[in-house]
């Protein structure tokens, strides 16, 4: 994926914009290894190209949305999430600000697993599923990315998303 204005920042000032915006549990969590957070620019359909997650789970046959504390919770990529219209529905509606004129760019506070090369999205999901959905190319998109190897296993999120992570259930990493 091409990267444009990236740009190194600190941890701490990492952890001050997930505490401000993120709700999601995984907000907290730091990887065990190698951990360098960045900001850039990239084009959203070639960021919703890559593996990409949202922090939303299916059962296995992918029918339904489950927990992701849910023994058979399975990691669905955005665009998948936001071709399903009744997952898109969930995380769309009575979202009004999106269907006001077209979006010029968006925001996105993402973990990246550099392992396995899969970002989970922990903010920014309304805007990114409307973009999947509508199919929307050329809008920039702004990531502050949190990177590293070695997620904790008890993690919420990206111990469904990651490959590298072996569940409990399982007996083997997910991919």
């Amino acid at each position: 994926m091409r990267k444009d204005k990236i740009t190194e920042i600190t941890l701490e000032s990492w952890h001050r914009l997930a505490t401000k915006h993120v709700r999601t549990l995984s907000g907290r969590y730091l990887p065990l290894s190698s951990a360098m957070a960045y900001q850039y620019e990239c084009d959203s359909s070639t960021f919703l190209m890559s593996e990409t997650y949202i922090v939303r789970y299916t059962d296995p046959q992918g029918r339904s949305l489950v927990s992701y504390d849910d023994p058979c919770a399975t990691a669905i990529t955005i665009r998948d999430f936001a071709n399903n219209e009744d997952f898109a529905k969930s995380v769309l509606a009575d979202r009004d600000d999106l269907n006001q004129g077209p979006i010029q760019n968006a925001d996105a506070i993402v973990h990246h697993c550099v392992g396995c090369d899969r970002r989970v999205v922990i903010d920014g999901i309304h805007r990114l599923t409307w973009l999947a959905k509508n199919g929307t190319d050329g809008v920039v998109l702004k990531v502050t990315e949190l990177s590293g190897v070695s997620w904790p296993a008890d993690m919420p999120d990206m111990a469904v998303a990651c490959a590298c992570i072996r569940r409990p259930e399982t007996s083997a990493p997910l991919g």
